[in-house]
């Protein structure tokens, strides 16, 4: 098994929002945490989810499959497109077995080969990990390699005792305000200057905003006592929307914590064009440099420390991937793997891509289909005739 282990540090908060973190009551969107048994107890650990970074790869790994493409053959067809970037073109895979053929083909093609996909689901020959913090827990635990262990800090209390940060003391909230500037008067000369009929719009403008916050504050005691339903959700929704002042609270990692994840390719498909692909497929990632939500406001960004290869009894270190701009590089090292990667996006052409999309039952589908309504329409005859 070849693994590429990537370890890096936060450079600005990040938070990753997931269906059912909100928090109604508190009014606190929380950061997605990862439930872990530790000496008897649970914690519950901040993380980047595994999901996300297959996505974001095989997106960035696409971006480089349509540059050569456009550059050679021209645009792309829709399916096609949708194909290469989520790994089907239709919510129905194609119930076709997979001939050994179009088995083999897939394995060598470098992007197939790698993310697999397609109308009869190839499969991918890698697996991400998490992305976790890099504590004494999850050191411990094993989730994070114990190679890594020299990232781990530790403190000393004034009894001499040495303890290490928790899981919980990693993240922080943080609030967001939006002001109504036009409620608020917020610049009277600017309104003035600017605003047709300043007085009559200003107090109109408050007085629906105050009668809003006062039908709400009414909205909200009868949902005591009567019992909740969409249609009243819906007009507590339009309620709040002629109020564009509120205050958003969010739960963020720190900046200064390390992460860890690892990414493992098998090594029955796996040669130095994948190895390459992935490779380029990072860089792109990190020089984009935007990981999580809210990344308007700077939220996201990391600074890689190290990438480790290892396969076949080799190990290659990767470092210093910032010595020009501050933006990320892959060093030379690894410059037979990106060309290995890039000769083998060269040899790819649109036709070789959308074979693997087409979807060969289609034509059963629709045949199917149309026994199916016929045999529904002369059942309706029959009980016309009757």
């Amino acid at each position: 098994m070849t693994s590429i282990d990537v370890t890096l540090t936060l450079a600005s908060p990040l938070y990753v929002a997931y269906p059912g973190n909100y928090d109604d009551t508190k009014k606190i969107s929380y950061t997605t945490k990862l439930p872990v048994m530790i000496d008897g107890q649970l914690q519950y650990i901040p993380y980047y989810p595994a999901n996300g970074f297959r996505g974001a790869l095989r997106r960035k790994a696409m971006g480089r499959l349509l540059k050569h493409f456009t550059e050679t053959e021209g645009p792309l067809p829709g399916d096609l497109y949708l194909g290469l970037s989520c790994g089907a073109s239709s919510g129905s895979p194609d119930s076709t077995a997979r001939s050994v053929e179009e088995l083999l083909r897939a394995r060598a093609n470098v992007y197939m080969g790698l993310f697999g996909g397609g109308a009869r689901l190839h499969p991918s020959s890698y697996r991400v990990s998490d992305m976790l913090p890099i504590i004494a827990s999850t050191i411990k635990t094993g989730m994070v390699p114990s190679r890594f262990a020299e990232y781990v800090k530790s403190r000393t209390s004034e009894s001499g005792e040495k303890y290490y940060v928790q899981s919980k003391q990693l993240v922080s909230l943080r609030n967001s305000i939006r002001v109504d500037d036009l409620f608020r008067v917020m610049n009277p000369g600017q309104i003035l200057s600017s605003v047709a009929d300043p007085q009559a719009t200003v107090a109109k403008y408050q007085s629906a905003v105050l009668g809003n916050r006062a039908d709400r504050k009414a909205e909200d005691e009868s949902k005591k006592s009567e019992p909740s339903n969409r249609a009243r959700r819906k007009a507590d929704d339009e309620l709040r929307k002629s109020d564009v002042s509120h205050m958003l609270t969010i739960e963020t990692i720190a900046p200064g914590v390390p992460f860890h994840f690892r990414i493992d390719l098998d090594d029955s498909v796996v040669d130095d064009a994948k190895i390459g692909l992935i490779l380029l497929s990072l860089s792109d990632l990190f020089v984009a440099n935007q990981f999580g939500g809210w990344g308007r406001c700077g939220f996201g960004k990391v600074r890689v420390e190290s990438i480790l290869i290892n396969g076949d009894g080799d190990s290659l270190s990767l470092g210093d991937f910032y010595s020009t701009n501050d933006t990320f590089s892959l060093p030379g090292t690894t410059q037979p793997f990106v060309d290995a990667a890039n000769e083998a996006i060269g040899t790819l052409s649109i036709a070789d891509m959308k074979g693997f999309f087409e979807d060969f039952s289609a034509d059963a589908k629709a045949q199917k289909a149309a026994e199916a309504k016929a045999k529904k329409a002369a059942k309706e005859a029959a009980k016309e005739a009757v």
